[in-house]
């Protein structure tokens, strides 16, 4: 059986890789003073260390998987991996965010929908949030996140601004904090992070998604196009887990995109038509009106409460998880690996 060799220093691949493949495949961590056979296949991280040695294993005749399912699509200075990949039929696959594939030719390609969902379910079980009940005292009427500093999340905070004193929230870059944030140099995936004291004090949240804007990033996508702002991150499953109803400031159709994966959102509390304007600002200044006009009382409505227990039992449905993690990882990594 080839090995599958995990390009990353010894004992630091991450915790899913191993219960991924460690039953499936031969995997080990890389050893630059090993001599692998021919057969080897080397799984790189778009993140991680050795990218360099890709163009020399490929010369050698080793496949390469390229795991960049953390994004959507491949950044600028990640690129010459594609052109790496098509100098070598068939030695080089990528793992992607995404519903579908692009076409390549001799470059195979895995697309999940499901990585943010994956990853979050352990983390967020490591954090406590499927065993914490919401229990809102009504101190804020929303809760709303956001830290780097962009441009559109910039000109959405502005469009705020009228409501922002109904809100617990945070804008890092710009010097708002939440109290009693944590260290983000003392504490591993901060971004996962969640204080209960912020979550009981607010009715709802209002979700800031990576992007607001579907053409606000550099680089190309190796997914279905049509598809390419379908991304949530960690910032959507957050509310889902710990148990809010929630409004979405992402891309056109993200709340359908939501639907599409099992879980429920909230149209018995609001008009969730903002979500399919073409134009993100028009869909901040909805959001505004729908959270100055919203009444916390709705949410005692039986069918909320049964949507959000909805929503949480399906997120920490841990065989549903595992099921998507093997049929859209696991299963496409190993025909990759065992193909001769």
């Amino acid at each position: 059986m080839p090995k599958l060799v995990f390009m990353y220093e010894p004992r630091e691949a991450p915790l899913w890789f191993d219960r991924a493949f460690g039953s499936v495949l031969d995997t080990v961590c890389y050893d630059p003073d090993t001599l692998y056979a021919s057969d080897t296949v080397f799984y790189y991280e778009m993140y991680g260390p050795f990218q360099e040695l890709i163009p020399q294993q490929l010369a050698a005749g080793h496949r390469i998987i390229f795991d960049a399912k953390n994004e959507h699509h491949l950044s600028p200075d990640k690129q010459w991996v594609i052109s790496a990949f098509r100098q070598h039929p068939g030695q080089g696959m990528f793992v992607i965010t995404g519903l579908t594939p692009h076409t390549i030719t001799g470059v195979n390609i895995a697309a999940t929908p499901y990585w943010y969902w994956i990853m979050e379910h352990d983390s967020f079980l490591g954090y406590g949030y499927n065993v914490r009940p919401c229990m809102p005292t009504h101190e804020h009427r929303f809760f709303m996140q956001m830290s780097q500093a962009r441009e559109e999340r910039s000109t959405l905070y502005n469009i705020l601004e009228p409501v922002l004193q109904y809100s617990l929230h945070s804008y890092k870059g710009q010097g708002q904090h939440l109290p009693n944030d944590v260290d983000p140099e003392q504490v591993i995936s901060w971004q996962r992070y969640m204080n209960w004291d912020w979550v009981n004090s607010c009715d709802i949240t209002l979700v800031v998604e990576s992007h607001l804007v579907d053409d606000s990033f550099t680089g190309i996508t190796i997914a279905d196009n049509n598809n390419s702002f379908r991304f949530l991150t960690e910032k959507t499953y957050k509310p889902i887990a710990y148990g809010h109803a929630f409004l979405m400031a992402g891309r056109q159709g993200t709340l359908a995109y939501i639907r599409e994966q099992g879980f429920e959102t909230f149209a018995e509390l609001w008009d969730e038509s903002y979500d399919l304007l073409p134009n993100y600002q028009d869909r901040a200044r909805c959001i505004r009106d729908t959270v100055q006009a919203f009444d916390s009382q709705a949410l005692s409505m039986p069918v909320v409460q049964e949507k959000i227990a909805h929503n949480q039992n399906r997120f920490f449905d841990t065989s549903l998880v595992q099921r998507l993690l093997t049929s859209t990882v696991v299963e496409p990594v190993v025909a990759f690996v065992e193909a001769s």
